[in-house]
């Protein structure tokens, strides 16, 4: 039986992928580690929409689930929704219902509101 290797993806910004993989392989150290970017992927952020009460909506629904590498709770806070992680060929709003794309501005303006710290920039969609 084969066993898949253990694998761990990395999330930053696309202007520091050279200097934090030059950084990373500095503390290789001697192991049979590959250290790459993930050029066929692209992170979105699934923003919430807010319901009339004030109150958050809860995750929207995927309609293809094996579409998506990663679907979770922004782990920073739960004002920020839900981070998506999939092919770069895969359009998120034919993936999640009741959803549009955003514009980068729009992502901004968003975590500025919610966090007193800078998250990091991704393509946004809202739901």
């Amino acid at each position: 039986m084969l066993r898949a290797e253990p694998a761990v993806l990395l999330e930053c910004d696309s202007t520091v992928i050279d200097s934090i993989q030059k950084h990373l392989k500095v503390y290789k150290i001697r192991r049979k580690v590959s250290i790459s970017p993930c050029a066929d992927l692209i992170l979105w952020a699934v923003l919430p929409r807010r319901s009339e009460g004030g109150t958050e909506d809860t995750a929207p629904e995927l309609l293809v689930p094996d579409a998506a590498l990663v679907w979770d709770a922004d782990p920073r806070t739960k004002a920020m929704g839900w981070r998506l992680v999939a092919d770069k060929g895969v359009n998120p709003t034919e993936l999640i219902t009741s959803c549009q794309q955003g514009e980068t501005e729009e992502y901004h303006r968003h975590r500025y509101t919610i966090v007193a710290y800078p998250l990091l920039p991704c393509e946004m969609i809202v739901c």
